[in-house]
């Protein structure tokens, strides 16, 4: 255990979450100041949860101080909080000795309030009531690209559900497969799965090849017709992974991150998985396609690419970029489609971190005229769960000071201009990390506690 000057210290990153923190001073102090492992200082770390570094140990530190001890912090040189908590009754001494080890230390209160009375707690105001979905935490919910259907990470246990929300899950059929993506409707269904069972003693997968299936019902995945393969790449086994598939017609494309593939006729079957479009090797962040006005696309390292279909004079193939993003290579997370003319994606960006609340832009294409419009929106993560609409959820409140001025989504109506947010606070400290549609299209919120599913969303939305 460490020390400075016979004094036992807890070290954490400038940066630590309230948890981390609070497990660090219990791991070193926990002994002679049980209190550190309460009910009341579990609530005060969640409470500050999405507060800066600072500020949270300065609230552990005005808690502690009930306890008739104080904590302190001793200057040194890193990127690092050393604490150290000692009893009032050798706070003297303790200061002292740091002054003669020519340490600079300082007693850890919240301002404005005197050793021995409670941490303030934050008030968070009306909050959104909402049942929790039953879910496995260890399964990771993938959405497919069939309308309200979603699946499942499966490398935890070797099988992926089938299912959607209702707004309990509803599984429509569990498989013994990974699934790859997903897409069609009832009569004509498509996936991409990897064989589970193949796996190392280290549990990594010995065997990356892609299996592509086709079936007529959901129900009946476990039936699907294997209608080809594709082998890994040995050297390179991760870029052989299906990033995407779409029936367009009869015909079956795919994607992975630098090539792209199509079954003719897949539907009738067709077999034969056919190169198209290949780019040299590259982790693209992005590969995906979609149907605009009745025509294929696909976004792929960064640039557009329309289908062009055979025919007089015509050469069949994505033949022709239609736009190439401006300040990545990769693209960026999701391509929306707004209308029969237009698509929306976020403009890729780095940022930094930041105590201030940080802008990027969301780029609207006309597929047609080429021309764009940037529209101004908070830092997050896009969904679409309605044509049209492109929603953020916005992320970074752990480290802005203007809490209140960072929503925690944003609805954004692209076609007519109107926008709904929902304020900061309404779920406590948590984000909104992911959001589902149930059966019905009501909205479900994923957060740290769990998926939830709101009764009174509409009231709080502004």
């Amino acid at each position: 255990m460490e020390k400075i000057g016979n004094y036992k210290i807890a070290e954490v990153d400038y940066k630590s979450e309230s948890e981390d923190i609070l497990y660090a001073l219990c791991e070193v102090f926990g002994e002679e100041i049980p209190e550190l492992d309460s009910k009341e200082m579990q609530s005060l770390a969640q409470s500050y949860a999405m507060e800066q570094t600072l500020d949270i140990i300065k609230a552990l530190g005005q808690e502690i101080s009930t306890t008739s001890h104080l904590l302190y912090t001793i200057e040194e040189d890193s990127d690092s909080y050393v604490m150290s908590i000692i009893s009032t009754d050798e706070e003297a001494d303790f200061v002292d000795k740091m002054k003669e080890l020519k340490k600079k230390t300082k007693c850890m209160l919240q301002p404005r309030k005197k050793a021995g009375s409670p941490a303030k707690r934050i008030d968070f105001g009306k909050q959104i009531k909402g049942n929790v979905i039953k879910w496995d935490e260890e399964k990771f919910i993938l959405r497919s690209s069939v309308d309200g259907i979603y699946y499942t990470d499966t490398l935890s246990d070797n099988k992926a559900d089938v299912f959607y929300f209702d707004p309990q899950p509803v599984i429509i059929q569990s498989v013994s497969k990974i699934i790859q993506c997903l897409t069609g409707k009832e009569g004509q269904y498509a996936a991409v799965f990897m064989n589970p069972e193949r796996r190392s003693a280290s549990s990594g997968l010995t065997d990356h090849t892609s299996y592509i299936a086709v079936g007529d019902k959901l129900e009946d995945i476990n039936k699907w017709k294997v209608i080809c393969t594709l082998e890994s790449d040995k050297d390179h086994p991760s870029i052989s992974h299906m990033c995407d598939c779409i029936w367009y017609g009869n015909d079956l494309f795919l994607a992975t991150v630098n090539r792209v593939f199509v079954i003719k006729d897949a539907k009738n079957g067709g077999s034969e998985l056919v190169t198209i479009l290949e780019f040299p090797i590259d982790y693209s962040l992005t590969t995906c396609f979609f149907i605009l006005n009745g025509s294929l696309f696909i976004l792929i390292q960064g640039k557009i690419y329309q289908w062009t279909k055979g025919g007089l004079f015509k050469k069949e193939g994505f033949n022709k970029c239609i736009f190439k993003m401006e300040s990545s290579a990769h693209g960026p997370e999701r391509v929306f489609v707004i209308n029969d003319e237009e698509v929306a994606f976020a403009e890729p960006k780095q940022f930094s971190r930041s105590s201030e609340i940080q802008m990027q832009q969301l780029i609207v294409l006309n597929v047609r005229t080429k021309n764009k419009r940037k529209i101004e929106c908070f830092r997050g993560w896009f969904r679409s769960v309605k044509k049209g609409e492109v929603i953020v959820l916005c992320t970074g409140h752990e480290m802005v000071k203007d809490k209140k001025n960072l929503p925690l989504m944003v609805i954004m109506d692209l076609n007519s201009g109107e926008r709904k947010t929902l304020p900061y606070g309404c779920l406590g400290t948590f984000e909104i990390e992911d959001i589902y549609l149930t059966k019905d299209n009501r909205l479900l919120l994923e957060t740290d506690k769990g998926i939830i599913y709101p009764e009174n969303l509409d009231e709080f939305l502004q």
